[in-house]
């Protein structure tokens, strides 16, 4: 098992870690916050501004929740419910692709072990990912000066990325043409309704020597 890319996988691990733990600490201040801010408002609103005669606790608590102030921060309160849930699905898929890697690394020690033989070894893989062809449609732009009617026969720009695909959703398709150990480079995310043509062209799979300076062959 090679320490330095056991070192990034668990360094990733701590990063994600970390994002989840400040996104989750946001979260619980604004929750607590958010009934402090209730009772804060409720106070202020207990003299009627009509009557002047203190409103019952009802009435007091529907003028608070309807008020700007408690609107705002109920807002900021999804945005970090949100991202609570972004970062613990992250942690959740980085800590599974993890004891996947353990366990097939476990498995070829135990092979190195039965077969005592070192060339026997298979190389240990980090990940298998799908290459694909895919033509999409892309917005376009102009600055320069032209007559409207050059103008109104513009047209969208038609696109083609060749690429890895990283993950896919219903919002979109994320494809990456570069990888060093646990990093991604030139990643291009495209919006499923833009994409005109997928085509499936080959599968590869990325193995720890491959990223091994001093080892590569």
């Amino acid at each position: 098992m090679s320490e330095e890319v056991l070192e990034q996988k668990l360094q990733k691990i701590r990063e994600i870690g970390e994002n989840h733990a400040k996104a989750k600490s946001e979260l619980s201040r604004l929750e607590h916050g958010r009934k402090i801010l209730l009772a804060v408002l409720m106070k202020k609103f207990m003299i009627n501004s009509n009557t002047g005669k203190l409103d019952s606790v009802n009435a007091q608590e529907r003028e608070a929740r309807a008020s700007d102030e408690y609107k705002a921060h109920i807002d900021e309160l999804a945005k970090a419910v949100k991202e609570e849930a972004k970062w613990n699905w992250e942690k959740k898929l980085v800590e599974m692709n993890f004891e996947k890697w353990k366990t097939q690394t476990i498995s070829q020690m135990k092979e190195y072990k039965n077969y005592g033989n070192k060339s026997k070894i298979k190389d240990i893989p980090l990940y298998t990912y799908d290459k694909y062809e895919c033509w999409w449609l892309d917005h376009a732009s102009a600055c320069e000066w032209k007559a409207i009617k050059d103008a109104e026969k513009d047209k969208p720009e038609i696109c083609f990325t060749e690429g890895y695909l990283l993950k896919k959703d219903k919002d979109c398709h994320i494809f990456v043409m570069s990888f060093s150990g646990d990093e991604i480079g030139d990643e291009m995310i495209i919006v499923n309704k833009n994409i005109l043509s997928l085509r499936k062209i080959g599968t590869k799979t990325f193995y720890e020597k491959d990223f091994v300076y001093n080892e590569w062959k």
